[in-house]
């Protein structure tokens, strides 16, 4: 029989509240605004070395002639400051971290630099600001990042009307037959109680999957998680795909915040089966994959005992608790078998492992199963197992 694998990896975060028109991502996540990302690297939360609180965010590890920027729209009320702490660690008048209103650079850092203030005043009306480091084409020097915390933003508009979709998890294996429950995240951002609203949930394509029509009161600034099924119909074929929702509500005056983020989903044949191996209370710092750096390497040995089956590998997932979304990470994937019991003193070369997977993969935010399907079958025959 056909096996699947799957290893479990935990961290472990905490979460904070913000205030209203402040951003000091004590949330540990980018859901308190609907921030948005652009680059080489996504932008990420750090505990290490806050202006104030818990968290601050720092931009994402690029390299030379790259950038890695973070900006949010809003809509100011009336003429004000936005004002904010930043830092940098980079090579002095070369590499910087800047700060644009509306795509106009107002202020610049580079070098080694503590925590500075900076404010600016606003005139009112539509606007979008913008925190970008950026590279030239010649070395490194510093950590080569940028930070960012306690933000503070003019007067904004608050609508009547906003209902957001702020994020979908469920099942990241689905078998032929079968069916799943995702979980919908709603929240009212607006100022208005709504008592009339739809959550629908899609697959690739556009297909619709299921629909829930809510006729309960959702009060301001509450949010709701919303479970949605999906019936897999027996002959639907072996693939890696996705899904999302939407929130429907007849009036809503942002629709810019009414679909989720892509959760990806591995439709199993039947035949294939699922194997979870390790404990969730065992938690580990960064295995297998560490993107604070530019780059990593780890093994892992999986005892036989542990493993249990012999068949074909199709695919290998993980438990991962990440503090924000990394998009199309390149990684590598061998595996093979060894008769080493622990890599206390010994690595397992690369010419004994087999190449399974070689590619990008988005790996989401916050704590979610994910699964990395190989490029081809492994056929495991028994014995430890190192990936």
């Amino acid at each position: 029989m056909k096996k699947i694998f799957v290893f479990t990896v935990l961290l472990a975060i905490s979460v904070i509240c913000s205030a209203q028109n402040f951003e000091g991502f004590e949330t540990g996540n980018f859901l308190s605004y609907n921030w948005q990302f652009s680059g080489s690297t996504n932008w990420d939360i750090t505990y290490e070395n806050p202006y104030n609180g818990v968290y601050c965010a720092h931009s994402g590890q690029i390299y030379d002639d790259e950038f890695s920027r973070i900006q949010v729209s809003m809509e100011t009320i009336s003429a004000g400051d936005i004002s904010f702490y930043w830092r940098v660690s980079s090579e002095e008048d070369s590499d910087f971290l800047k700060f644009y209103v509306d795509n106009v650079e107002i202020s610049s850092i580079s070098g080694e630099s503590d925590w500075l203030f900076f404010s600016e005043n606003i005139e009112p009306g539509i606007h979008t600001f913008t925190w970008s480091y950026e590279k030239d084409s010649f070395n490194i020097e510093g950590v080569d990042k940028g930070w960012l915390d306690s933000i503070t933003f003019p007067e904004t508009t608050t609508y009547p009307n906003d209902l957001a979709a702020l994020s979908v998890v469920g099942p990241a294996t689905i078998s032929q037959g079968n069916s799943g429950v995702y979980n919908v995240h709603i929240k009212n951002y607006g100022s208005n109680d709504q008592d009339s609203y739809t959550v629908r949930l899609f697959r690739e394509g556009g297909i619709l999957l299921d629909e829930l029509v809510i006729d309960e009161t959702l009060y301001s600034e509450e949010a709701i998680i919303l479970p949605l099924v999906w019936i897999v119909p027996p002959d639907e074929p072996y693939a890696l795909t996705y899904v999302y929702a939407e929130v429907v509500l007849p009036g809503d005056e942002d629709p810019n915040n009414n679909i989720t983020s892509n959760f990806d989903v591995l439709i199993l044949e039947i035949g294939l089966a699922q194997i979870r191996v390790g404990y969730e209370t065992n938690k580990t710092n960064w295995y297998p994959f560490k993107f604070h750096k530019p780059a990593s390497l780890s093994e892992t040995i999986y005892y036989s005992t542990e493993i249990q089956y012999n068949g074909n590998i199709h695919a290998i997932g993980y438990q991962n608790d990440f503090l924000s979304y990394v998009q199309n990470a390149y990684i590598q994937i061998w595996i093979g078998g060894t008769t080493l019991s622990n890599l206390a003193n010994n690595w397992v070369g690369a010419n004994a492992l087999d190449p399974v997977y070689d590619g990008t993969f988005s790996f989401p935010q916050g704590n979610n199963p994910i699964i990395i399907p190989f490029d081809e079958p492994y056929a495991y025959t028994g014995g430890n197992l190192c990936v």
